[in-house]
């Protein structure tokens, strides 16, 4: 009995060992897949880019994934305009500031210049008057 219990077994086990295996994809992730390689053959296609087939772009437009990577893609290039916007204010801030200290230190130098000369056209003051208000 030992003998016909695993004859049982293995007549039960080989169909299921024998069954192809089923794929993850389904249909809609086939089908989306030829219409991304129709949309790359075709435009790689340089002299003469073939258009779209109408299926191809309802089934694009339909699967998420590919709305998903779209926004994904509008998101980052809207990020790069803003960073590119915020280096363009920062460098004219920067230039503005630049300006002001370039402002600063020429007044700071005309007055500078300007105590020079009074101090060359006033006498040093004697010790005599230092002396006394001591």
């Amino acid at each position: 009995m030992s003998r016909s219990g695993l004859l049982a077994v293995l007549l039960l086990a080989v169909p299921a060992i024998s069954l192809p295996v089923t794929n993850d994809m389904n249909k809609g992730d086939t089908k989306v897949m030829k219409c991304i390689v129709e949309v790359i053959s075709d435009t790689l296609s340089k002299p003469n880019p073939l258009p779209i087939s109408e299926e191809c772009l309802e089934t694009l437009r339909g699967d998420e994934r590919i709305i998903s990577i779209l926004r994904h893609q509008n998101l980052l290039k809207e990020l790069q305009e803003i960073a590119a916007q915020g280096a363009n204010e920062r460098t004219q801030q920067q230039k503005k500031n630049s300006g002001f200290e370039d402002e600063l230190s020429e007044v700071l130098e005309s007055q500078n210049d300007k105590n020079k000369q009074r101090g060359q056209c006033q006498p040093p003051p004697s010790r005599k008057s230092s002396l006394n208000n001591m």
